[in-house]
């Protein structure tokens, strides 16, 4: 056990400053590169339980705020409550992800951002023919 105080504020700091900062150079770099498009199950449904998964951790971690507490820590009831809002979640993303593969009927011809790249159908014989 940690002798310093304020060592589970550093923590939870490290960790959510890093996914926060990964996901907007990670997001932002992408977009300059090629425009994103987001889909409305993203919007409506997966940035909403992301938001609401922020506020169950600060409020898990706010034991002096909320209970007068001496300390801030996360008890275990409160650990299984992020595990089970974790398991659901990877579950929810799980059955996505099915669901799409099951309507799927196969590369569509607009799956390649840019001609030349390397996709399927950039492939031909004639192209081949010109090289030889």
């Amino acid at each position: 056990m940690s002798s310093y105080k304020g060592s589970s504020e550093m923590v939870m700091g490290n960790v959510l400053g890093s996914n926060i900062f990964n996901i907007l150079v990670i997001g932002g770099t992408c977009a300059l590169i090629y425009p994103l498009s987001v889909q409305r199950t993203t919007t409506w449904i997966e940035v909403p339980l992301g938001l609401l998964a922020a506020f169950a951790i600060f409020f898990a971690s706010q034991d002096r705020l909320i209970d007068r507490a001496s300390s801030d820590t996360i008890q275990a009831s409160e650990g299984w409550m992020l595990l089970l809002f974790f398991l659901v979640f990877f579950a929810y993303s799980i059955a996505v992800a099915l669901k799409s593969k099951d309507t799927a009927q196969g590369p569509a011809q607009s799956s390649c951002p840019m001609p030349g790249s390397g996709c399927p159908q950039d492939f031909s014989y004639s192209s081949m023919e010109a090289t030889s």
